[in-house]
């Protein structure tokens, strides 16, 4: 095997180890695991800066481009799934606080009574 077939066999898995990590990321956010998910993407980061170091062969540019739409897919969702659960916590923050406003001011009719 040439040197250039080592390196886009060694390109593609690395890849397909970028999409299995993108995957398991939008497990973990669906699950609200957002830890993992910070450590996930600093491997992910690693992997793709490795798997994308070298120039591509012209015979590989389909498959790249097939991985490379994946990813996208797969981090839109991320997206969605984070813009979601921040959406959650703003509603919740605001409950929080409102419910407080109530609380003080009921206080202060109950202090002046």
């Amino acid at each position: 095997m040439a040197s250039s077939d080592l390196s886009v066999v060694n390109r593609q898995a690395q890849l397909q180890q970028v999409l299995a990590l993108s995957r398991t990321m939008v497990e973990h956010a669906g699950r609200g695991e957002w830890e993992r998910i910070a450590e996930l993407e600093q491997q992910r980061r690693m992997d793709m800066m490795q798997a994308l170091r070298e120039p591509l062969v012209e015979d590989e540019t389909g498959e790249v481009r097939e991985s490379l739409q994946q990813l996208m897919t797969l981090n839109g969702q991320l997206a969605e799934i984070v813009r979601s659960a921040r959406d959650e916590s703003v509603k919740q923050y605001n409950t929080l606080r409102d419910g407080r406003k109530a609380t003080q001011a009921y206080q202060q009719i109950g202090t002046h009574k």
